[in-house]
């Protein structure tokens, strides 16, 4: 797998010119950035040389997967990936046994579960959200302990949980535990604006709407992603972005 280090946009469609690796233009004494334009060819960008960290000195070859990018207007959710358990396929009949949602699912437990995996992946894929959404900020839904999860690892800690609470993995009908909102605390002074507030799953979307409500009352415009929805959900495609593996 191809490590790119730093996601890098730059002018134009930051879901197709995404920089893949960079390296020293020893003409141009400059640092290059080689991204795919919209034909899918390689092309190389020149900055000065405290621009950019260096990460590989020679082109490498790239591979690309195509990613749909999905919203639910029920949710009022985006997504990448459509979403059922791997355990749920496998014993339950009323969940589809398909390949592809078993690899998406994988993908999410994976970095959920065994983080550092999937890392870079899940950071230029919500990444080029952010951009693509229009927003500047990418602020994480908290677990149940007070640990941090794998989201918060990447992104930070702006909505900190101070106190453990019910894990929703097999109680997403459920409301929220009583006295919910003083499980956590939030660092508003280090939120800008325009957030995208993300989590890893999204089931019934009561965490994702608890916390959106609550910013949104603070006065923040809030657009919400979740790495994977349930498979239930309609949602549509409404863009692809292009992941480099």
């Amino acid at each position: 797998m191809f490590n790119i280090g730093s996601l890098v946009a730059l002018k134009g469609n930051p879901g197709i010119k995404m920089t893949v690796c960079s390296g020293v233009d020893k003409y141009n004494k400059g640092v290059y950035c080689a991204y795919i334009n919209k034909s899918l060819k390689i092309e190389k960008e020149i900055f000065p040389i405290e621009c950019l960290e260096l990460y590989e000195e020679n082109l490498k070859e790239i591979q690309l997967q195509k990613i749909p990018f999905l919203y639910s207007d029920t949710g009022d959710c985006y997504t990448f990936f459509e979403y059922a358990s791997i355990f749920g396929q496998k014993v339950n009949k009323n969940t589809p046994k398909d390949e592809e949602m078993v690899k998406n699912a994988k993908f999410v437990y994976d970095f959920k579960k065994y983080y550092p995996r999937n890392k870079q992946e899940v950071f230029n894929l919500l990444t080029m959200a952010k951009h693509y959404l229009n927003c500047e900020q990418i602020i994480c839904i908290p677990g149940h302990t007070i640990e941090l999860n794998s989201m918060q690892k990447i992104f930070g800690c702006e909505i900190e949980r101070i106190r453990e609470v019910e894990p929703r993995k097999y109680n997403h009908k459920k409301t929220l535990c009583e006295g919910y909102e003083n499980s956590y605390k939030i660092d508003y002074t280090k939120l800008t604006n325009n957030l995208l507030l993300v989590d890893d799953i999204f089931t019934t979307g009561t965490t994702m709407q608890h916390f959106k409500t609550l910013l949104t009352n603070k006065g923040f415009n809030i657009t919400c992603l979740a790495l994977g929805m349930d498979h239930k959900i309609d949602f549509k495609i409404i863009a692809h972005f292009w992941l480099f593996k």
